[in-house]
Parts: C-alpha cells; structure tokens; sequence
C-alpha cells in the first residue's frame, strides 16, 4: 500500500504544481479571477497547497486507502491528511527549484 500511497501522493503533486503555476493554465486561472463569479475558484487553483487538499481529497474517494481496521469516516480522514501532506512535498521542492534557478541565473 505504500508505493499506491506515494505514487497517488506524487500524481497529486504534480496536477496541483501544474494547474497552480503552469503558463498553461494561466489563461483559465487569469479567466476565473475576472469572469467575478469565480474569484474564490481562482484564488484556491492559483494556490498548489489549497488546491492539493481538494485533489487529495478526490483521490481519497476514489482510491479509498485504509490506514485503521476501523475502515470509516475516520480512514477517509487520515487518508485525505496523508494525501494531502505527502502531495505538497512535490509543489514544495519544485517552487524552490524554480525560484532557486531563477536567482542563479
């Protein structure tokens, strides 16, 4: 269950690293901050770690990890955390990187 945890962790990473900065994306993010109806959806793309807890959360009731014998709400929960931190590992190590090069440059 570890290697599905990390790699749906990583995959989650990665959609909210590229949906939050990605230049292809910036069209949508750019259209929902002044469309005015879509200002809060805007606001939570534009962020990897707001955005991560909705993409973990999804995967969450997807892939439904267990992580208790109980197997409930509870599960749902540590999973949807687990997720969550996990997947902003990757948003985390490539925003530095980025900002990183940038200034070496």
């Amino acid at each position: 269950m570890f290697i599905e945890v990390a790699a749906v962790s990583l995959a989650i990473g990665v959609v909210t690293t590229t949906v939050s900065k990605a230049k292809i994306f910036a069209p949508l993010r750019h259209w929902m901050e002044y469309t005015g109806k879509m200002y809060w959806l805007a606001d939570m793309i534009g962020c990897p770690y707001c955005f991560s807890h909705w993409v973990a959360a999804f995967a969450q009731a997807w892939f439904q990890f267990t992580f208790t014998t109980s197997h409930t709400i509870v599960d749902l929960i540590i999973g949807w955390l687990i997720l969550t931190a996990l997947g902003n590992v990757v948003p985390v190590a490539i925003v530095r990187g980025y900002h990183e090069a940038k200034v070496a440059a």
